[in-house]
C-alpha cells in the first residue's frame, strides 16, 4: 500500500479497546501502545460496540464477508487475526494466502474460519488474486497481514456499500498506530505550494485524486458530517468489495516490491465502472514504514528509481504526459542524494 505523505502528532487520549502486545509497547495488566492512542472523542465513541437489539444482530448475521490477506507470514499477521475476533461482524472465512514455501509460518493459525491458501507465485497482487478466486461470499474484504480493524469497521463498510449502487467499493480512514492520526492528510505551510509544484504542476494537491506527476494524496473525510467521499483511489491495505467487482488477474507488471499497486488496481477499478468510496466512520490502523537510513543512499536511490517506473506506468495507463513525473524524480533524487548522513 502507498501512504503518499506521513504525519506524525503527538498521542491522543484512550478509549479502552486493549490492542495485542507487539501493536503496543509491552504486555502487561494495563493498556499500552495502539490502545493509548485512540482517541476519547465523542465521534470515536459512536465508533465503539454498543449493545445490539436482535434485530441489529439479525442483520449483521445477514452480512457474509469473506477475507483475503496476502502474507508472508510475519508474525504481526497473528495480531491483526486478533482484532478481527473483537468485530461486531465476523467473517464466513479467512484467507491467508501465502506461498508455499512459506505455508509453515502460519499454519498453526489456521482454523474453523482460517484457511491457509498456497500460492505458486510470490508477490501481493498475484497472492491476492488465488485468494479472490477461492472467495464465495458476496462481498469480500482485501487486507494487508499488518492492518488492525477497529471492532465496527467491517460493519460500517459493509452498511454504506450494500446502500450504494453494484458497481462500488469502499474503504476505511486509515491511522498510524503510534498517533492515531489519519494517515493522509494535506500538506500545509511553506512546504506545501513546492509540494504542489513538483506533484501537481502547481495546482492544488486533491485528497484522493493521483496528481500530475503519479503520485497519491490521500483521503480522510471527517466522521464529523459523516459523508462519504469518492475518490480516484484507494489503499490496498483494506478494501471492501462485491466479489462481482473483482480483478482475478495479476495486473502488477513489475518484479520486486508492489509499489503503487494500489492506484494501479484502482485504476482498472474505475475502468470497470466501480466507484472508489472511502467511509469516513470506519477505522483501521496501519504501522508507519520505519525512517531510511540516511547512510543507505544506493538503496534510496534504487527505490526511487523502481517508484519512477510505476508512476510512469500509472500516468500512461491514465494517458497523461510523463514530464511532470520527470521533474518529480529529479527532485526526490536530489533530496535523497543531499541528506545529512547519520552521524557514526
Amino acid at each position: 500500500m502507498c501512504i503518499s505523505e506521513r504525519q506524525r502528532q503527538p498521542p491522543q487520549e484512550t478509549v479502552k479497546i486493549k490492542p495485542p502486545p507487539s501493536f503496543g509497547e509491552k504486555a502487561g495488566n494495563e493498556e499500552t501502545g495502539l490502545a493509548q492512542k485512540m482517541s476519547k472523542s465523542t465521534n470515536h465513541r459512536k465508533l465503539l460496540p454498543s449493545k445490539s437489539s436482535s434485530a441489529d444482530s439479525k442483520r449483521k448475521n445477514r452480512i457474509k464477508i469473506t477475507i483475503v490477506i496476502a502474507t508472508l507470514g510475519d508474525p504481526v499477521l497473528a495480531e491483526t487475526i486478533s482484532f478481527l475476533k473483537k468485530s461486531t461482524v465476523q467473517p464466513e472465512q479467512i484467507l491467508l494466502c501465502v506461498p508455499f514455501q512459506d505455508r509453515k509460518k502460519v499454519m498453526a493459525l489456521a482454523g474453523e474460519t482460517i484457511k491457509v491458501v498456497g500460492t505458486r507465485r510470490r508477490g501481493q497482487v498475484a497472492q491476492r488474486a488465488t485468494g479472490f478466486r477461492m472467495a464465495r461470499t458476496s462481498l469480500v474484504l482485501q487486507m494487508d497481514d499488518d492492518v488492525a480493524l477497529h471492532p465496527r469497521c467491517l460493519e460500517r463498510m459493509a452498511e454504506t456499500l450494500l446502500a450504494k449502487s453494484r458497481q462500488t467499493a469502499i474503504g476505511p480512514v486509515l491511522r498510524w498506530v503510534g498517533t492515531n492520526r489519519a494517515c493522509h492528510r494535506n500538506p500545509d505551510g511553506g512546504e506545501g505550494w513546492f509540494r504542489r509544484l513538483i506533484q501537481n504542476s502547481g495546482r492544488p494537491l486533491i485528497p484522493g485524486r493521483i496528481t500530475m506527476a503519479g503520485t497519491n494524496p490521500g483521503a480522510a473525510p471527517s466522521s464529523k458530517d459523516g459523508k462519504v467521499m469518492e475518490t480516484e483511489w484507494l489503499p490496498g491495505g483494506c478494501v471492501l468489495h462485491r466479489r462481482e467487482n473483482l480483478i482475478f488477474s495479476d495486473y502488477y507488471p513489475f518484479p520486486g516490491k508492489a509499489f503503487y499497486e494500489d492506484v494501479i488496481h484502482s485504476i482498472h477499478l474505475r475502468n470497470k465502472g466501480i466507484r472508489l468510496l472511502v467511509e469516513p466512520r470506519a477505522w483501521a490502523w496501519i504501522h508507519p514504514d520505519p525512517d531510511p537510513d540516511p547512510g543507505q543512499t544506493f538503496s534510496r536511490c534504487r527505490d526511487i528509481f523502481r517508484q519512477s517506473t510505476v508512476r510512469k506506468y500509472v500516468l500512461r495507463l491514465l494517458g497523461r504526459s510523463l514530464l511532470p513525473e520527470i521533474i518529480y524524480t529529479f527532485f526526490a533524487l536530489a533530496a535523497s542524494l543531499f541528506r545529512p548522513r547519520r552521524s557514526m
